[in-house]
């Protein structure tokens, strides 16, 4: 039997069921909510929240995967409370969303290091939970694969080797990006 890590615990593989796997409870940017809180309204968010992934419910969906990750506003008893309220089965992220740079935290420190932070979410937990991460997500937009880019996506490969689990990579098809990721993550230097 194989189980994913869901916000609410372990799941079957074989009870996922009809599944979403690529869908925001919110998102938000960090710094902006960090230092002006007045224009977040929790309750309000919670509410959109709930109704939306209530509507996909009645559609016959029994699983969501939610892609957000830092950069993005994630917050993990946020979404541990949707996926309560909604009796839903919802699978979080780690993993660092980069248009083109990673905050100076981690310009000054090394590829192991993220990727350390990576599967300490898989397998200890989020944001010191005990909720764990069942995918890991790396992102190259527009810009492509800058350096920032790149080391995070190295991260997102070395945590995927130590723990196996999937990576999702948000790309840029205009431009060819989701190309230029798959021959990043796949090579053997990492």
């Amino acid at each position: 039997m194989t189980f994913i890590n869901s916000v609410t615990g372990p799941v079957n593989a074989s009870e996922l069921g009809l599944t979403l796997i690529h869908e925001h409870m919110r998102v938000r940017s960090e710094s902006v909510h960090a230092q002006f809180l007045h224009l977040y309204d929790e309750e309000q968010e919670v509410a959109k929240a709930v109704e939306q992934v209530n509507r996909a419910k009645a559609l016959g969906v029994k699983t969501i995967c939610d892609p957000t990750v830092m950069e993005q506003g994630r917050d993990i008893r946020f979404i541990e409370r949707i996926a309560r309220e909604t009796d839903t089965q919802i699978i979080a992220a780690t993993g660092i969303y980069t248009y083109n740079y990673i905050p100076t935290h981690f310009q000054t420190r090394s590829i192991d290091y993220m990727a350390d932070l990576f599967v300490r979410d898989i397998e200890v937990g989020i944001q010191n939970t005990s909720i764990k991460a069942g995918f890991l997500k790396c992102a190259t937009d527009a810009p492509g694969v800058t350096a920032d880019v790149e080391k995070v996506m190295r991260a997102v490969a070395r945590a995927h080797e130590k723990t196996g689990v999937p990576i999702m990579t948000h790309s840029h098809p205009a431009s060819g990006t989701g190309l230029k990721a798959a021959r990043h993550l796949t090579r053997r230097r990492r």
